[in-house]
């Protein structure tokens, strides 16, 4: 079975420095599995690799769609998947660098996210019969159709309700066999990268004071201008507070402060992720130390 490598690690733990340093060395090519670096325009919030470190090194899933384009667990592991075995035909090693929990879980586990598609037209049609005969009839629906999945939820709960028939109704499974693990073809070996508590606070007030000081307020500025503010991909650390000093008056020093106490939130529950995940963890003191230590590891694995 084809290996396949993740370096994963909360925000601000050097995964970009040491993967890039990997791969000074060994023939590997990057997968990113960033949730929010997948969007065009959104660079200085993001951390994202610099243009110089991504002509180094082969970098995937880094701006490929625009802001208001939609992104989940399941467009990744259809991409991710499709990038693995070409990367490995080449005869390159795969290495998934990222800290998005969820897409990295659904891959390792092989999970089967068809549950993950969408029909808008589909998902307004059953709303409105619910309006129109109650929630109940399609629930009633529900139980025929997905008795095992009807089981675990209340009567009255429209939105998995409505999911799960939207679900059955796009894909042609129930909602229970869409969330079935499918078969996994690559064998996924985690490496993971922490730093001590206070250091990493630390990195992470630094790296939002930089991004202050590389113009973040004007790449949010040209955001708001170009898409609504409520576009989704804005609702997250670092972005969201700059359009609320933008927009609504929210004094910028409280701004900063106030991405820097989300972000150390954002790591935290990170965490939370990883520690259930079988990761192989490497303190990350020196970026140079903790590379060679994971290219010994790599190679290992390999020959």
């Amino acid at each position: 079975m084809n290996k396949v490598f993740i370096l994963l690690g909360q925000t601000c733990t050097g995964k970009t420095n040491v993967s890039i340093e990997i791969a000074q060395k060994l023939p590997i090519e990057i997968i990113s599995a960033d949730s929010r670096q997948v969007y065009k325009y959104m660079d200085i919030g993001t951390a994202k690799p610099t243009k110089e470190e991504m002509k180094a090194v082969p970098h995937y899933l880094i701006d490929i769609i625009y802001p208001d384009e939609e992104f989940n667990a399941f467009i990744f592991q259809t991409k991710a998947l499709e990038l693995i075995e070409d990367i490995i035909k080449r005869s390159k090693i795969p290495l998934i660098v990222g800290g998005t929990a969820l897409y990295l879980k659904g891959l390792i586990e092989g999970y089967n996210f068809a549950c993950g598609t969408k029909d808008r037209k589909i998902r307004n049609r059953l709303i409105s019969i619910g309006l129109e005969k109650g929630f109940e009839h399609l629930y009633q629906r529900l139980t025929e159709i997905d008795p095992d999945y009807a089981k675990t939820i209340s009567p009255t709960d429209k939105i998995r309700i409505v999911r799960a028939l939207e679900v059955y109704e796009v894909s042609g499974l129930t909602f229970s066999q869409a969330a079935k693990n499918s078969e996994n073809k690559y064998e996924y070996k985690v490496f993971g990268l922490s730093i001590e508590r206070e250091l990493l606070y630390e990195r992470i007030n630094k790296r939002v004071d930089l991004m202050i000081q590389n113009n973040l307020i004007d790449e949010v500025k040209f955001l708001i201008d170009k898409y609504d503010i409520s576009t989704k991909a804005f609702q997250t650390y670092g972005y969201k507070e700059i359009i609320d000093y933008l927009v609504n008056n929210l004094p910028l020093n409280e701004a900063i402060e106030l991405i820097k106490k989300n972000t150390r939130n954002f790591a935290k529950r990170q965490m939370t992720w990883f520690r259930k995940m079988n990761a192989e963890w490497i303190e990350n003191i020196d970026y140079n130390i903790s590379a060679n230590h994971l290219i010994k590891k790599i190679k290992e694995e390999l020959y």
